[in-house]
């Protein structure tokens, strides 16, 4: 489907039914009016079974692609939805468009199969996954460059073992999510938070000179989350935590992979080895949020202050952005629980859409 198409006005404007026009994989959450026939592929969110006053059963259910949010609601099955549908599945759903509390939502049709779970031959990945807005090989040659800057031969043999020589981890590094929905959640977002958590990390080394390790510093912010290349994979559906993820996790796999490469670099002494281990061992802040260590030197301390800012922007920023696809008319978020708060913005600000 080519990007600026208004088809909503196309359809309005032509008078022709959603699902006669496009196959279900191309059909869009934000592509959605009032008043439309549709059938169309998404991921299930959430689901919530309920009863009208006079006792009769109903399904709420959350759905979602990569564009938006649609809300939807069946009377005809709620309780052979509820018992048999699990969150995360991608379903073929048919019904009609309408706008009920200032939002749309989807009336499932009453018959039998309006509602189908796909399995995983039938999904078009493309609609699920989001990618970074950045170019890759861009924020690759940033990194690669930032390693260019590093005066000691050790530690840039060290970055230079990973990000120059190692194709099979650039090819992970550069694809992967950085996580599964708390922040950075789509392609290449693994490379964008890496890149940002660097930038952030350089201008720091030039506000405080004198005081930190600049090339420990860097290192530090360019090998903090190299262990989610094991901890992530990317499916059909979706973004997954591998069994090494659940298991081990990013942190424990990271530093053992700086050990293993550490192994065949003479130049880099082991003062400076455990420095950078330590950074990455500790970049979480407290043990309370997954660090075995809570940070002991300047540049492990800056560098979870670096991690955290970014990944609160990212939470902020997708926030922002789920509200701006919703058909709702407001100022304010709906609540986010990894934040534990709604978040006020202006739409003005963000009128060019999504952020």
């Amino acid at each position: 489907m080519n990007e600026g198409i208004d088809l909503a006005s196309i359809i309005k404007d032509q008078g022709i039914k959603l699902g006669s026009l496009l196959q279900e994989k191309d059909i869009l959450v934000k592509d959605l009016g009032a008043d439309m026939t549709v059938k169309i592929d998404l991921k299930l969110v959430s689901k919530r079974l309920q009863s009208t006053k006079d006792g009769k059963k109903f399904i709420l259910l959350t759905l979602a692609d990569k564009s938006g949010v649609l809300r939807a609601i069946d009377w005809s099955f709620p309780q052979e939805y509820d018992k048999n549908l699990r969150i995360g599945q991608i379903v073929r759903v048919s019904g009609h468009t309408v706008m009920f509390e200032n939002r749309l939502q989807l009336n499932i049709f009453k018959e039998q199969g309006s509602l189908e779970v796909l399995d995983e031959t039938q999904i078009y990945q493309e609609k699920f996954i989001e990618k970074s807005s950045k170019d890759p090989q861009e924020m690759i040659l940033y990194i690669k460059n930032a390693i260019d800057t590093i005066t000691t031969l050790g530690i840039k043999k060290l970055l230079e073992s990973f990000f120059v020589q190692d194709n099979g981890f650039i090819k992970k590094f550069t694809e992967l999510p950085a996580g599964m929905t708390v922040h950075h959640a789509y392609k290449n977002g693994l490379l964008e938070h890496t890149c940002t958590v660097l930038k952030i990390s350089i201008n720091l080394c030039s506000i405080y000179k004198g005081i930190i390790d600049e090339d420990i510093m860097i290192a530090g912010a360019i090998l903090h989350d190299i262990g989610k290349i094991y901890e992530y994979s990317i499916c059909p559906y979706g973004i997954e935590k591998t069994d090494n993820g659940e298991l081990i996790g990013h942190i424990v796999m990271g530093c053992s992979m700086i050990y293993e490469k550490a192994r065949n670099i003479e130049e880099l002494d082991n003062k400076t080895l455990e420095h950078i281990v330590h950074i990455v061992a500790s970049h979480h802040g407290e043990i309370e949020y997954g660090s075995p260590v809570i940070p002991k030197t300047i540049e492990a301390q800056l560098l979870h202050f670096c991690d955290n800012m970014d990944s609160k922007v990212s939470q902020f920023r997708t926030c922002i952005d789920n509200s701006l696809k919703s058909s709702v008319d407001s100022n304010w978020t709906e609540y986010d629980k990894s934040l534990g708060r709604r978040l006020m913005f202006n739409k003005e600000f963000f009128a060019g859409g999504s952020i």
